[in-house]
């Protein structure tokens, strides 16, 4: 008796990143193909969006500048390990790879990291037909860098509050009561009965030395904003 029973897939095994970045600089990575360790030394930023390069392929990672890592390849012991170096020139990313036991030696791409990455296994054998993944040799994929990376980026572009003009100021206080509104306009749609008539009628908060008022109408739409200066306590010492 024949069966037509179609053979069973092999599960993929989801990508794991290990680690307890940046507390700590080492991170662990592994999925069904490969299993790298990355050491970080500069964890680099992504270059303004006007030239901000990506890789090619299916999910097109951003690369970096100014990034430097050393990648341990393999199995302990067969295990490599390269260093790994991204700067952009003239609004391009060039890539490295050093090698060897003191990172001696050095192969270098204009191209792509996958580029470089083939040229390092040439140079430790003409005849390989070993490939490497750019991406994954440079931990461009790394989930934990490109947040780091994203947090860094909104922390830089985003000003003090200090250094806002008072429109500025006000402007960003009513983002964040608006926020604040539409949190809780989910959260009761979640906790509360229709019949309960749920309403929020005023936000009151301080940022630095500037307190803020929200008084919300009865549609929960428009917003009157008040802001004020906080009054300053003097200090004991000079009453």
């Amino acid at each position: 008796m024949e069966t037509n029973d179609a053979p069973l897939s092999v599960k993929k095994k989801r990508p794991i990143e290990i680690h307890n970045y940046p507390k700590e600089s080492v991170i662990q990575y592994s999925d069904s193909e490969r299993s790298y360790t990355y050491n970080i030394i500069k964890e680099g930023t992504y270059p303004p969006a006007a030239y901000l390069k990506y890789t090619k392929g299916q999910k097109g990672f951003r690369i970096p500048d100014n990034y430097e890592v050393e990648t341990s390849l393999r199995k302990p012991k067969t295990r490599q390990i390269v260093k790994c170096i991204i700067k952009y020139v003239e609004k391009k990313p060039v890539y490295w790879v050093y090698y060897g036991d003191k990172f001696q030696y050095h192969v270098k791409s204009e191209k792509s990291s996958s580029d470089v990455a083939c040229l390092y296994a040439k140079a430790l054998n003409p005849e390989t037909k070993t490939r490497y993944s750019g991406p994954h040799f440079f931990g461009l994929h790394l989930e934990i860098l490109q947040q780091t990376r994203d947090i860094y980026r909104r922390a830089t572009v985003l000003k003090s509050f200090d250094n806002l003009t008072q429109t500025g100021q006000n402007n960003r206080a009513k983002k964040i009561a608006k926020s604040i509104s539409a949190i809780f306009d989910q959260e009761t749609t979640k906790c509360c009965h229709l019949d309960d008539d749920s309403n929020l009628k005023s936000i009151e908060f301080s940022i630095r030395d500037n307190s803020f008022h929200f008084s919300f109408n009865e549609d929960n739409v428009e917003i009157k904003h008040k802001a004020r200066a906080a009054v300053q306590a003097c200090d004991k010492g000079q009453l």
